[in-house]
C-alpha cells in the first residue's frame, strides 16, 4: 500500500504537497507517460554537453539540453540560453 490514507494507489509529493491518487488515476497517469518517448544520453548527446559547458545554467540542464528533441519546459530563464534548443512552454 503506498497511499499514506491507505486506500490502495499512491501519492505524488511535489514540492507544495502530497496529492493522493487512487488505482485507476495512477493507472491513467502510467498510461499517459507510456506515450512519451524515453531519450537515452549517447554519444552525440555528450557531445552537445561538452559544447554547452560555457553556457551559465547547471548541469542537470545542460544534459536535458543535449538531446536533439522537443523540450517541454517552464524554465524559459535557462534554457533560452541554449543556441538552437527547441523547447515549448504549455504553462503560457
Amino acid at each position: 500500500d503506498l497511499s499514506p490514507a491507505g486506500r490502495g494507489g499512491a501519492c505524488l509529493a511535489p514540492l507544495e504537497g502530497c496529492v493522493s491518487l487512487n488505482n485507476s488515476e495512477l493507472a491513467g497517469l502510467f498510461a499517459f507517460f507510456a506515450t512519451f518517448e524515453v531519450v537515452l544520453f549517447d554519444e552525440a548527446s555528450a557531445d552537445l554537453y561538452e559544447q554547452f559547458h560555457g553556457i551559465h545554467i547547471g548541469a542537470a540542464d545542460r544534459k536535458i539540453a543535449a538531446h536533439d528533441a522537443l523540450l517541454l519546459t517552464a524554465n524559459r530563464r535557462d534554457f533560452e540560453r541554449v543556441p538552437g534548443l527547441r523547447f515549448e512552454n504549455w504553462m503560457d
